[in-house]
């Protein structure tokens, strides 16, 4: 993978979180490719369009909303598959009022669309939730192995 390439999907996975930590749903959107995958153990939605109204239901936020939210990422090994596309394993964690709040893993297949990268399908997986989490409605899962 060039040494561009991989500078350019951290950039698209910085944007994905910051978009979402600040509430600017259509930009989150904005980093899946036009017919691009969300999908999280309680939903799963398709589209910049369907993408926005799943993310503005709330997902899997409870009844108490995070005044303060930040997902890091951590680990990220991103692996380009040929010259369109890449796939990807991203650790996160988030803090939120309660501080730690979740953590868990992104699995991410990246497209090069018109000359930039975007998420073609992303599964999130929850390893891990505080008893306090924010995030109530959220279901803990393991996620399946990376192909080789």
């Amino acid at each position: 993978m060039d040494v561009s390439d991989r500078i350019l999907i951290q950039d698209l996975l910085a944007r994905y979180n910051m978009a979402g930590d600040s509430g600017r749903i259509e930009e989150v959107a904005e980093t899946f490719a036009p017919d691009g995958i969300l999908e999280t153990p309680l939903w799963r939605a398709q589209g910049p369009a369907d993408i926005i109204a799943a993310l503005q239901s709330g997902g899997s936020v409870g009844e108490r909303r995070p005044r303060f939210l930040r997902h890091n990422l951590t680990t990220s090994k991103v692996e380009l598959l040929d010259r369109l596309s890449a796939s990807g394993r991203t650790y996160f964690m988030v803090l939120t009022d309660i501080g730690l709040d979740h953590c868990g893993i992104y699995m991410d297949r990246f497209a090069r669309i018109d000359g930039s990268w975007l998420i073609a399908h992303r599964q999130v997986w929850i390893d891990w939730k505080s008893e306090q989490s924010l995030f109530e409605k959220q279901r803990l899962g393991r996620p399946p192995r990376l192909a080789s």
